[in-house]
């Protein structure tokens, strides 16, 4: 990879974590940068595998494991690399981490599409009645108004009646924006429900003059965003401490 190349992937990287950050805790998070990676402090347990930090690594030879273990007092945690090689899985795979899911870093420039309003009824939750149901339908205090608002995130939905059956969540940082939790319950899958709330958060950030937009997306959702324009910037391979 030309220095070119790989600068513009340290800055989509540190751009991704840096808005996906915002809306992982209620309480706060502290970011440490450095020349191989950004570490993710949370003040507040976060995740169905409690941690309170998370590293995003794209340079693991320049990254000291010891020393971010040590720093941490040993608290569980997880490790994102990027474009790793067999010999950075077989370094963790000795430390005893966990390989938990294995993604891509993909990105969609803004100046690439005309602007189409979509014909669907996308929500957002605006309201803590609101904000009560979603929570209560995804079993878990998911959604912070107040910290939401203040840290410009957006959570998208659609509904069937009383039924959560899609929703996504969007990050403004800057002028980019981050999505994530892209979810269509098990029941209302094959129905293009999430490619429905995909194209109306693009079409918002158009209005809202983002020129680029970033996610991390599954192996099941990487086809929906191909088809919607998104390029693949990077491998991401997620593993846990072991706890």
């Amino acid at each position: 990879m030309d220095i070119n190349t790989y600068n513009k992937l340290v800055e989509a990287i540190r751009s991704f974590v840096v808005g996906w950050s915002q809306s992982r805790t209620q309480g706060e998070v502290v970011l440490t940068h450095s020349t191989s990676g950004v570490i993710c402090s949370f003040s507040t347990v976060i995740g169905t595998v409690k941690r309170k930090h998370e590293a995003f690594i794209w340079n693991l030879k320049e990254f000291d494991l010891q020393s971010f273990r040590t720093s941490i007092n040993q608290e569980q945690h997880f490790i994102t690399l990027f474009n790793i090689g067999l010999s950075a899985y077989k370094q963790l795979d000795q430390q005893q981490y966990l390989p938990v899911a294995q993604e891509r870093l993909m990105s969609l420039a803004m100046n690439q599409l005309q602007a189409q309003k979509p014909q669907h009824d996308v929500k957002v939750l605006n309201s803590n009645d609101e904000v009560n149901w979603f929570n209560e339908q995804r079993g878990a205090d998911v959604v912070c108004l107040d910290r939401f608002n203040k840290n410009g995130v957006v959570m998208y939905y659609l509904r069937d009646g009383q039924n959560l059956i899609s929703w996504a969540r969007a990050i403004f940082a800057g002028n980019e924006m981050i999505i994530d939790d892209v979810q269509t319950h098990l029941s209302y899958r094959r129905q293009g429900l999430s490619k429905q709330i995909m194209s109306h958060i693009i079409y918002e950030a158009q209005q809202a003059n983002i020129t680029q937009l970033r996610l991390a997306a599954s192996e099941l959702g990487q086809k929906l965003y191909r088809h919607l324009g998104f390029q693949s910037d990077s491998e991401m391979l997620v593993f846990s401490s072991v706890g």
